[in-house]
Protein backbone atom coordinates (compact mmCIF):
# COMPACT_ATOMS: atom_id res chain seq x y z
CA UNK A 1 0.00 0.00 0.00
CA UNK A 2 1.73 3.45 -1.10
CA UNK A 3 1.55 6.75 1.53
CA UNK A 4 -1.95 8.05 -0.53
CA UNK A 5 -3.11 5.09 -0.39
CA UNK A 6 -2.55 4.90 3.14
CA UNK A 7 -3.52 8.96 4.16
CA UNK A 8 -7.10 7.56 2.10
CA UNK A 9 -7.74 4.95 3.87
CA UNK A 10 -7.08 6.73 7.33
CA UNK A 11 -8.97 9.62 6.52
CA UNK A 12 -12.00 7.70 5.57
CA UNK A 13 -11.52 5.24 8.49
CA UNK A 14 -12.08 9.08 10.42
CA UNK A 15 -14.74 9.92 8.55
CA UNK A 16 -16.80 6.54 9.28
CA UNK A 17 -15.68 6.97 13.28
CA UNK A 18 -16.81 10.72 12.98
CA UNK A 19 -20.65 9.55 11.22
CA UNK A 20 -20.57 6.33 13.93
CA UNK A 21 -20.50 9.07 16.59
CA UNK A 22 -22.61 11.34 15.38
CA UNK A 23 -25.21 8.75 14.75
CA UNK A 24 -24.92 7.43 18.43
CA UNK A 25 -24.91 10.79 19.53
CA UNK A 26 -28.36 11.35 17.77
CA UNK A 27 -29.43 8.51 19.50
CA UNK A 28 -28.61 9.28 22.81
CA UNK A 29 -30.04 12.46 22.98
CA UNK A 30 -33.55 10.75 21.67
CA UNK A 31 -33.79 8.47 24.22
CA UNK A 32 -32.76 11.45 26.33
CA UNK A 33 -36.08 13.30 25.34
CA UNK A 34 -37.91 10.00 25.60
CA UNK A 35 -36.96 9.41 29.37
CA UNK A 36 -37.36 13.30 30.20
CA UNK A 37 -41.00 12.99 28.96
CA UNK A 38 -42.07 9.70 30.66
CA UNK A 39 -40.96 11.38 34.04
CA UNK A 40 -42.57 14.54 33.42
CA UNK A 41 -45.91 12.88 32.02
CA UNK A 42 -45.50 10.60 34.80
CA UNK A 43 -45.90 11.60 39.27
CA UNK A 44 -42.68 11.30 41.31
CA UNK A 45 -42.25 7.61 42.52
CA UNK A 46 -45.15 6.24 40.44
CA UNK A 47 -44.29 2.44 38.72
CA UNK A 48 -40.95 2.67 40.83
CA UNK A 49 -39.52 -0.85 41.47
CA UNK A 50 -37.45 -1.33 44.96
CA UNK A 51 -35.78 -4.23 45.57
CA UNK A 52 -35.75 -5.77 49.18
CA UNK A 53 -32.74 -3.56 50.72
CA UNK A 54 -34.16 -0.30 48.75
CA UNK A 55 -36.67 2.65 50.51
CA UNK A 56 -37.89 5.46 48.95
CA UNK A 57 -37.36 9.00 50.29
CA UNK A 58 -38.25 12.70 49.56
CA UNK A 59 -36.23 15.75 50.92
CA UNK A 60 -37.02 19.30 50.74
CA UNK A 61 -33.38 21.17 52.14
CA UNK A 62 -30.10 19.64 51.68
CA UNK A 63 -27.09 20.79 53.96
CA UNK A 64 -23.10 20.05 52.64
CA UNK A 65 -21.04 18.55 54.29
CA UNK A 66 -17.21 17.66 54.40
CA UNK A 67 -16.03 13.98 55.77
CA UNK A 68 -13.23 13.56 57.44
CA UNK A 69 -11.21 12.58 54.61
CA UNK A 70 -12.16 15.95 52.99
CA UNK A 71 -14.38 14.45 50.43
CA UNK A 72 -17.76 16.33 49.94
CA UNK A 73 -21.42 14.55 50.80
CA UNK A 74 -24.92 15.94 50.97
CA UNK A 75 -27.82 15.77 53.51
CA UNK A 76 -31.04 15.82 52.44
CA UNK A 77 -34.01 16.62 54.83
CA UNK A 78 -37.65 16.85 54.41
CA UNK A 79 -39.38 20.20 55.49
CA UNK A 80 -42.43 19.01 57.21
CA UNK A 81 -43.36 18.16 59.63
CA UNK A 82 -40.20 19.22 61.27
CA UNK A 83 -36.51 19.14 60.24
CA UNK A 84 -35.07 16.30 62.50
CA UNK A 85 -32.95 13.50 61.08
CA UNK A 86 -31.81 13.24 56.85
CA UNK A 87 -34.11 11.53 54.88
CA UNK A 88 -30.88 10.72 52.64
CA UNK A 89 -27.14 11.28 51.61
CA UNK A 90 -25.68 11.34 48.55
CA UNK A 91 -21.76 10.60 48.63
CA UNK A 92 -19.28 11.96 46.09
CA UNK A 93 -19.29 9.89 43.53
CA UNK A 94 -23.02 9.76 42.49
CA UNK A 95 -23.53 13.51 42.51
CA UNK A 96 -23.30 13.35 38.82
CA UNK A 97 -27.07 11.55 38.99
CA UNK A 98 -28.87 14.45 40.48
CA UNK A 99 -27.73 17.44 37.71
CA UNK A 100 -30.63 16.41 35.53
CA UNK A 101 -32.72 17.06 38.32
CA UNK A 102 -31.92 19.74 40.34
CA UNK A 103 -28.76 22.33 41.09
CA UNK A 104 -27.00 22.38 44.59
CA UNK A 105 -24.45 25.09 45.75
CA UNK A 106 -21.43 22.98 47.04
CA UNK A 107 -19.78 25.76 48.20
CA UNK A 108 -18.79 27.05 52.24
CA UNK A 109 -20.55 26.86 54.68
CA UNK A 110 -20.21 23.07 55.15
CA UNK A 111 -20.96 20.79 58.03
CA UNK A 112 -17.86 19.33 58.86
CA UNK A 113 -19.35 17.40 62.56
CA UNK A 114 -17.50 13.91 62.51
CA UNK A 115 -21.51 12.73 63.23
CA UNK A 116 -24.76 13.29 61.27
CA UNK A 117 -25.87 16.70 62.99
CA UNK A 118 -28.91 16.42 65.70
CA UNK A 119 -32.32 18.50 65.52
CA UNK A 120 -30.73 20.58 68.36
CA UNK A 121 -27.70 21.10 65.78
CA UNK A 122 -30.00 21.76 63.09
CA UNK A 123 -31.79 24.45 64.84
CA UNK A 124 -28.76 26.12 66.07
CA UNK A 125 -26.86 26.20 62.44
CA UNK A 126 -26.07 29.94 61.40
CA UNK A 127 -28.00 30.87 57.91
CA UNK A 128 -26.36 29.12 54.72
CA UNK A 129 -26.00 25.57 56.28
CA UNK A 130 -29.58 24.25 55.79
CA UNK A 131 -30.61 25.26 51.95
CA UNK A 132 -33.48 24.74 50.13
CA UNK A 133 -33.35 22.61 46.80
CA UNK A 134 -36.70 24.65 45.08
CA UNK A 135 -38.88 22.09 44.97
CA UNK A 136 -39.38 18.07 46.12
CA UNK A 137 -36.56 15.50 45.32
CA UNK A 138 -37.96 12.34 45.00
CA UNK A 139 -35.00 9.25 45.61
CA UNK A 140 -34.35 5.57 46.34
CA UNK A 141 -31.86 5.01 48.80
CA UNK A 142 -29.67 1.41 49.13
CA UNK A 143 -28.41 -0.42 51.83
CA UNK A 144 -24.48 -0.26 51.85
CA UNK A 145 -22.13 -1.98 54.29
CA UNK A 146 -20.20 -1.40 56.97
CA UNK A 147 -16.54 -0.10 56.14
CA UNK A 148 -13.61 -0.71 58.21
CA UNK A 149 -15.55 -1.18 61.51
CA UNK A 150 -18.08 1.37 60.89
CA UNK A 151 -22.17 1.33 60.75
CA UNK A 152 -23.85 0.57 57.83
CA UNK A 153 -25.53 3.10 55.89
CA UNK A 154 -28.63 3.58 53.03
CA UNK A 155 -26.91 6.35 50.49
CA UNK A 156 -29.06 7.38 47.40
CA UNK A 157 -28.14 5.00 44.69
CA UNK A 158 -31.01 6.45 41.95
CA UNK A 159 -33.22 9.48 41.43
CA UNK A 160 -36.75 9.14 40.87
CA UNK A 161 -37.76 12.30 39.75
CA UNK A 162 -37.99 15.95 40.92
CA UNK A 163 -40.96 18.51 41.19
CA UNK A 164 -40.78 21.96 41.06
CA UNK A 165 -41.83 24.60 43.99
CA UNK A 166 -44.09 27.15 41.57
CA UNK A 167 -42.67 29.83 43.97
CA UNK A 168 -38.68 28.70 43.35
CA UNK A 169 -36.23 31.17 40.99
CA UNK A 170 -33.07 29.34 40.32
CA UNK A 171 -33.58 27.66 44.37
CA UNK A 172 -34.49 30.27 46.47
CA UNK A 173 -38.81 30.44 47.94
CA UNK A 174 -39.58 33.60 46.58
CA UNK A 175 -41.06 35.52 49.29
CA UNK A 176 -41.84 39.16 48.35
CA UNK A 177 -43.88 40.54 45.80
CA UNK A 178 -41.81 43.26 43.25
CA UNK A 179 -44.11 46.81 43.33
CA UNK A 180 -44.92 47.42 39.95
CA UNK A 181 -43.59 50.58 38.22
CA UNK A 182 -44.20 52.70 34.74
CA UNK A 183 -41.26 52.93 33.40
CA UNK A 184 -40.64 56.71 32.30
CA UNK A 185 -41.20 58.12 29.10
CA UNK A 186 -37.55 57.84 26.95
CA UNK A 187 -35.75 60.88 25.52
CA UNK A 188 -35.20 61.76 22.65
CA UNK A 189 -32.33 60.53 21.13
CA UNK A 190 -29.44 62.81 20.74
CA UNK A 191 -27.74 62.85 17.24
CA UNK A 192 -24.04 61.29 17.78
CA UNK A 193 -21.08 63.59 16.48
CA UNK A 194 -19.49 62.85 13.10
CA UNK A 195 -16.79 60.64 12.80
CA UNK A 196 -14.92 57.85 11.28
CA UNK A 197 -16.01 54.64 11.20
CA UNK A 198 -14.21 52.38 13.52
CA UNK A 199 -12.66 49.37 12.35
CA UNK A 200 -15.06 46.29 12.36
CA UNK A 201 -14.30 44.19 15.92
CA UNK A 202 -14.11 40.44 16.23
CA UNK A 203 -18.09 39.39 17.11
CA UNK A 204 -18.69 39.37 20.30
CA UNK A 205 -20.46 36.22 22.69
CA UNK A 206 -24.00 36.67 23.22
CA UNK A 207 -24.83 37.97 26.47
CA UNK A 208 -26.16 36.01 29.24
CA UNK A 209 -29.86 35.61 30.10
CA UNK A 210 -30.71 34.65 33.10
CA UNK A 211 -31.81 31.00 31.49
CA UNK A 212 -28.44 30.44 29.52
CA UNK A 213 -26.70 31.17 33.41
CA UNK A 214 -29.11 28.43 34.93
CA UNK A 215 -28.02 26.07 31.90
CA UNK A 216 -24.60 27.09 31.93
CA UNK A 217 -23.94 26.46 35.55
CA UNK A 218 -25.90 22.90 35.26
CA UNK A 219 -23.54 21.67 32.64
CA UNK A 220 -20.75 23.28 34.96
CA UNK A 221 -21.93 21.40 37.80
CA UNK A 222 -22.63 18.16 36.23
CA UNK A 223 -19.33 18.19 34.15
CA UNK A 224 -17.10 18.63 37.73
CA UNK A 225 -19.39 15.80 39.71
CA UNK A 226 -18.81 13.66 36.52
CA UNK A 227 -14.96 14.02 36.08
CA UNK A 228 -14.55 14.66 39.71
CA UNK A 229 -13.22 17.97 39.97
CA UNK A 230 -13.15 20.11 42.59
CA UNK A 231 -11.09 23.02 42.01
CA UNK A 232 -12.60 25.55 39.90
CA UNK A 233 -9.48 26.39 37.48
CA UNK A 234 -9.54 22.86 36.63
CA UNK A 235 -13.44 22.73 36.11
CA UNK A 236 -12.81 25.45 33.87
CA UNK A 237 -10.20 24.10 31.93
CA UNK A 238 -12.31 20.58 31.53
CA UNK A 239 -15.79 23.14 30.62
CA UNK A 240 -13.78 24.33 27.99
CA UNK A 241 -11.79 21.83 26.45
CA UNK A 242 -15.21 19.49 26.46
CA UNK A 243 -17.23 22.33 24.94
CA UNK A 244 -14.30 22.46 22.43
CA UNK A 245 -14.57 19.09 21.38
CA UNK A 246 -18.50 18.50 21.30
CA UNK A 247 -18.27 21.70 18.78
CA UNK A 248 -15.82 19.94 16.34
CA UNK A 249 -17.89 16.68 16.71
CA UNK A 250 -21.23 18.65 14.77
CA UNK A 251 -22.04 18.42 11.46
CA UNK A 252 -21.16 20.90 10.30
CA UNK A 253 -18.67 21.81 13.04
CA UNK A 254 -20.54 24.30 15.72
CA UNK A 255 -18.69 28.29 15.38
CA UNK A 256 -17.18 28.87 18.47
CA UNK A 257 -16.70 33.01 18.47
CA UNK A 258 -14.20 32.95 21.64
CA UNK A 259 -11.55 30.35 20.48
CA UNK A 260 -9.79 31.30 24.23
CA UNK A 261 -13.17 30.56 26.11
CA UNK A 262 -15.49 27.83 24.21
CA UNK A 263 -17.72 27.51 27.44
CA UNK A 264 -18.69 30.86 27.82
CA UNK A 265 -19.09 31.21 23.84
CA UNK A 266 -21.41 29.16 23.22
CA UNK A 267 -25.04 29.87 22.42
CA UNK A 268 -28.04 29.22 24.64
CA UNK A 269 -29.16 26.27 21.70
CA UNK A 270 -25.84 24.80 22.06
CA UNK A 271 -25.82 24.99 25.74
CA UNK A 272 -28.86 23.06 25.98
CA UNK A 273 -27.81 20.46 23.01
CA UNK A 274 -24.49 20.09 24.79
CA UNK A 275 -25.85 19.54 27.81
CA UNK A 276 -28.24 16.82 27.14
CA UNK A 277 -25.76 15.36 25.17
CA UNK A 278 -23.36 15.02 28.19
CA UNK A 279 -25.93 13.51 30.54
CA UNK A 280 -26.72 11.40 28.08
CA UNK A 281 -22.98 10.19 27.71
CA UNK A 282 -21.24 10.70 31.09
CA UNK A 283 -18.72 7.53 30.77
CA UNK A 284 -18.12 8.53 27.17
CA UNK A 285 -16.86 12.28 28.26
CA UNK A 286 -15.08 10.96 30.91
CA UNK A 287 -12.77 8.91 28.99
CA UNK A 288 -12.62 11.95 26.36
CA UNK A 289 -11.32 13.99 29.08
CA UNK A 290 -8.86 11.45 30.67
CA UNK A 291 -7.41 10.37 27.45
CA UNK A 292 -6.58 14.53 26.93
CA UNK A 293 -4.66 13.93 30.37
CA UNK A 294 -1.89 11.80 28.37
CA UNK A 295 -1.44 13.87 25.61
Amino acid sequence: MTDDQFGQLADLIGKLLTLGEQQCSALGETNYHLRQLTANTAPPGSGATLAEDEEEGKAQLYAVRRKQDGELALMFYAAAPLVQQPTGKLYFENFSILAPHCQVDLSEPCWTGRDTPSKEALEQMPDGYLRPLGGTLHFVKKERPAKNGGFASKPIVRIIGFTPDPAATFGERSTTALPTQTAPPPAPPTPPPAQTAPSPSPAAPPPATPQTTQTAQQLRQAISATLQLSNPTDITRACNYLAQRWATLQSPPAPIKSPGEPFQSLTPEQLTAFRQHFLAYPTRWRATWQSAQFQ
